[in-house]
Order: structure tokens, then sequence, then C-alpha cells
């Protein structure tokens, strides 16, 4: 079941959900763990989590200018949660997101049928799917 957590409950969630962070954020991206705690107290970042009914996925989102870009997606049992990518789509579409858009490494643009249209700083790939 994927849910989707109002700011007021990220602080009681987030004990289960940091380690899921951090391994997203180990992969490769600009922002701190502290980065991504302080964006959902403030509510510029979103948390999702997949759980059946233990926690398998945690995906933290963030709308700019349009765009949905999936910041974090870390979980166990990939084939499980990845459809639930579809709600997200679904969700940003109903905030007038234009995009779907990662950075990550080239893999994501397979599994995810997103069109790689460049790197970042980091070297990361920038994959994005039109909404």
């Amino acid at each position: 079941m994927l849910i989707t957590y109002q700011k007021e409950e990220n602080t009681v969630i987030w004990e289960m959900v940091e380690p899921f962070i951090h391994r997203g954020l180990d992969r490769g991206s600009i922002y701190t763990i502290e980065d991504v705690y302080d964006g959902l107290r403030n509510n510029s970042f979103q948390l999702w989590t997949f759980q059946n009914p233990q926690l398998k996925a945690v995906l933290i989102t963030q709308i700019l200018e349009n765009n949905c870009y999936l910041l974090i997606l870390s979980g166990i049992n990939m084939k499980e949660w990845l459809w639930t990518l579809v709600t997200i789509e679904e969700w940003a579409k109903s905030l007038n997101c234009k995009k779907m858009k990662i950075h990550g490494r080239k893999g994501w643009s397979r599994i995810l049928s997103y069109n790689i249209i460049g790197k970042d700083e980091l070297n990361l790939y920038i994959c994005e799917k039109t909404l």
C-alpha cells in the first residue's frame, strides 16, 4: 500500500524511513539527510512509503516549476512497489506538473521508461518523462 504523509506525521515515522533515505542518498545526491529532514518539515518535499505490511520502500518527491522530481527511490523488492509510481505521476499531473524527473544511475531510465536528457554536476543521468 502506498502511503503519503503530512508534514506533521513525518517526525513520527522518521526513524523508520531514515535508513532507506540514507541508502538513497549514498547512491549520489546533492542533498544531505538534514536537507531531506528539513524539506519534509517545511513541506517542500513529500514523503511516500510502500508497506506490505512492512516498510518496503521510501520515495521523496519535490515539486518545482511544473516538474515533479523523484529525489529518492529506495527500497527492497522493487518489483513489489515500483508500480506505485503511476499513482505519484497522477498526483503530480493533478498539480499541473508537466514532467517527472530523476537524477540517478542510467538504469533508472530503463526501469522507469524515462528518457535520458543529459547529466548533472554529479555526473548522474537526468531522466524525465512527459506527463
